[in-house]
């Protein structure tokens, strides 16, 4: 398995619906702790063109000034057809137990409320 599927492959089976990469650097594989941006960006790239999620760029901070890009997993129901051609990265039992987990209490409130507003995630996902 290549780098990129690696990093495919952690983003798949991260807790929850979305991903970002301060999450994944922080508490994914140990192995891909040092992943750069790029290599990131080049993963959620090729996962949004499977058609397994979608990125979306939030604002944060003082009168939003900084810019989030976290990676919004597709539920399962919408996923499973892909996910049956990327088997190798992650199976759609995993995938599924993952994404109904919460999300990481990492996720600042402000996120979480930009991500209920816009539809992207439910309330509950978004509980503690």
């Amino acid at each position: 398995m290549s780098r990129i599927e690696q990093i495919m492959s952690a983003i798949l089976r991260t807790r929850g619906p979305i991903c970002s990469y301060h999450a994944l650097t922080q508490s994914g594989p140990v192995s891909l702790r040092s992943i750069s941006k790029q290599e990131y960006n080049v993963a959620t790239d090729m996962l949004e063109n499977e058609k397994l999620g979608i990125e979306v760029d939030v604002s944060t901070g003082p009168m939003g000034r900084y810019r989030s890009t976290l990676f919004v997993k597709k539920a399962p129901p919408l996923a499973e057809p892909f996910l049956c051609q990327l088997a190798h990265l992650c199976t759609t039992f995993e995938y599924h137990l993952r994404y109904q987990c919460k999300v990481p209490v990492k996720i600042k409130q402000q996120l979480r409320q930009q991500l209920i507003q816009k539809g992207y995630v439910t309330e509950e996902q978004m509980r503690y």
